[in-house]
């Protein structure tokens, strides 16, 4: 057989045996690329706030409209305190990162495990790059592993996110987790939120990520309700 057809015949297998390989590596790389805790730390990513794309309503209660604490109790079927599961992975969706809890005390509603899924309303898109960007809804920020907080949420019908027969969601994408500390929500400079030149690490310790005084006083308000009526 001459060399010819031996080339002929043997290289578009290792053409096949190499894009089965590239194929299996893309494939890996996905799945190591959904849990967003290897993110924390990552002082290169930028952040960006994103109004919902679709009628909020039709998914959150618009925390504009909230006046009090006992509206947004009106509107939370589940109030809890929770702490995150820093034992399970914080999977990554579109716009969101599913994040697993522990349940410290149920305040309003049932819940029938100690652990519970709660969707969270931020996401990094284009993570693959060197720069990639955390996208937030209208501001919300990651739960601190580190942190124990009061949580306002929704249940869900879960059909495959969980192991759990429901999933949850925060009543409002900013007013619906606090942090029990003494903290306080601070201004942020409205000119690099909205330029895209802020980087996550600027504002990681945030609750929440806000720019206008009147959110900010708001949130603080509601904070310092939620604290003394269930801490």
């Amino acid at each position: 057989m001459t060399i010819k057809k031996v080339s002929f015949i043997f290289i578009p297998i290792i053409m096949t045996i190499f894009m089965v390989v590239i194929g299996m590596l893309t494939r890996n790389s996905y799945i190591n690329d959904v849990d967003v805790n290897k993110y924390f730390n990552d002082k290169e990513l930028n952040y960006t706030i994103s109004k919902y794309e679709e009628d909020i309503t039709k998914v959150f209660t618009k925390f504009e409209s909230l006046k009090n604490l006992d509206e947004l109790e009106k509107e939370s079927p589940i109030i809890v305190k929770a702490k995150v599961d820093s034992k399970s992975p914080r999977i990554r969706y579109y716009l969101t990162t599913l994040t697993t809890v522990k349940v410290l005390n149920v305040y309003k509603g049932k819940i029938s495990n100690d652990f519970i899924s709660v969707f969270e309303p931020i996401d990094i898109i284009d993570a693959v790059d060197s720069a990639g960007t955390i996208n937030s809804v209208d501001g919300y920020n990651w739960m601190d592993k580190e942190k124990e907080y009061i949580l306002f949420l929704r249940p869900l019908k879960d059909s495959h996110y969980s192991d759990d027969s429901v999933v949850y969601l925060p009543t409002t994408t900013v007013l619906s987790k606090y942090q029990i500390d003494e903290s306080k929500v601070s201004l942020l400079d409205e000119d690099k939120m909205l330029n895209g030149s802020l980087k996550y690490a600027d504002i990681k310790n945030q609750e929440v990520v806000l720019y206008e005084d009147q959110y900010v006083d708001k949130f603080n308000n509601f904070k310092r309700d939620v604290l003394n009526k269930y801490n």
